[in-house]
């Protein structure tokens, strides 16, 4: 069914509804998005490229595992290491990340089928993406990551809330995954704020994922990975400092 103006409408105000209602109870605690953690900020004309930025935090992160680590000094690194599929400005606009594209019912991304109530996103990955380690980054590693958040097993911290809301996610080629949801999902857009390495995770089990050794060695080149365009952190300094390019 092609999307139209009222589509757009109905989003807007099922999320303005659904921001005004109270959020779900859930048994585990809740991972900071760093989409609900923008700080606005007056910009200022920059006096020279380069340089340094220092920013310091009362705890020392144990380890860099997006949806699986509640530290919020983690939570802060992590969206700095893990690409997401949009990303969010300061005046809490989204742009696209690893997407090429944010998707919308007016570019014909989103849909929804008025009769079942489901809806489809479809996110088309930027070309030429590659993890560290040069592995390219695909939409099968989309795939995974929601297979993840929603393993029953896996210890994550991540709220639960959208991603199982999605009943499928069908990996139409190498740079195209569409999310099928079981309803209409407004904050779609808040789902997905890292993507995690399939190749390097699918063999390890679901019941182990989160304390797997992987999150402790993004310094190690043989371990580390990180996604799309994000650099990776040089030797950590337990309760002292980490540096990223």
């Amino acid at each position: 069914m092609e999307p139209g103006p009222w589509l757009t409408s109905l989003l807007a105000a099922v999320a303005l509804i659904g921001g005004c209602s109270h959020p779900p109870v859930i048994s585990k605690a809740v991972l900071p998005s760093p989409f609900q953690a923008a700080i606005r900020y007056q910009a200022e004309p920059a006096q020279h490229e380069g340089g340094s930025l220092v920013v310091g935090d009362w705890e020392s992160p144990t380890n860099f595992a997006p949806y699986f680590n509640a530290e919020q000094p983690a939570a802060q690194v992590d969206s700095l290491l893990f690409a997401g599929l949009v990303r969010q400005t300061a005046d809490l606009q989204f742009l696209p990340d690893l997407a090429a594209r944010v998707p919308t019912p007016d570019n014909g991304d989103v849909r929804w089928d008025r009769k079942s109530g489901s809806m489809t996103v479809t996110y088309r990955l930027r070309p030429g993406l590659l993890w560290s380690d040069g592995t390219p980054l695909t939409a099968s590693d989309v795939a995974f990551t929601w297979r993840t958040i929603v393993d029953p097993k896996v210890q994550g911290v991540v709220s639960l809330e959208g991603y199982q809301d999605i009943s499928r996610v069908d990996v139409v080629d190498d740079r195209t995954v569409v999310l099928r949801f079981d309803r209409l999902y407004p904050q779609y857009l808040q789902l997905f704020p890292a993507v995690l390495p399939e190749h390097r995770l699918r063999d390890v089990a679901v019941d182990r994922m989160a304390d797997d050794g992987f999150w402790a060695h993004h310094t190690d080149p043989q371990r580390a990975l990180v996604g799309g365009s994000r650099g990776a952190a040089s030797a950590p300094r337990p309760g002292d400092s980490e540096d990223l390019p």
